[in-house]
């Protein structure tokens, strides 16, 4: 995401929310569309004048049906921080972007860079729940969709 969302100020939970659904229409989009985007994360999403947010960076995105015939392809998937744990089993589905979605979603609402590896990033995908700092003030329902 642009600079307009600096990760150095916690956002409002409203304008989280806000940012959430152009997100998530975007993804939605994409996938009504029978396309995998592969590759989301919060810089493959743009801030227009109006403020609405865009999705961008088709670079590694595939048809459903061409699945099977990228599955050996070594750099498909996108970037390893936002990686759903299916695709580290080479399983592609629309499923994954869902989970990048959410990732990139916890790393805007509590204002931090998420980890490439160890024991934040093994959490994200076994399942654990994540737990803001109360200092993040946001609500029970934020903390639930994103776990």
């Amino acid at each position: 995401m642009n600079s307009s969302f600096a990760k150095s100020n916690l956002l409002d939970e409203k304008e989280i929310w806000r940012i959430f659904s152009d997100m998530a229409r975007s993804i939605s989009h994409v996938h009504e569309k029978d396309f995998i985007h592969m590759d989301i994360k919060p810089t493959n999403f743009f801030v227009a004048k109006d403020r609405s947010v865009k999705l961008g960076d088709f670079g590694k995105a595939i048809h459903v049906a061409e699945i099977e015939s990228h599955v050996l392809e070594d750099d498909l998937e996108g970037d390893a921080v936002y990686m759903a744990p299916e695709l580290l089993n080479k399983k592609f589905s629309k499923k994954s972007d869902i989970f990048s979605l959410g990732a990139t979603l916890l790393e805007i609402a509590a204002s931090l860079n998420l980890p490439q590896n160890g024991p934040l990033w093994s959490k994200l995908r076994d399942g654990s729940e994540i737990q803001f700092s109360p200092s993040a003030n946001r609500s029970s329902q934020l903390e639930k969709l994103i776990n």
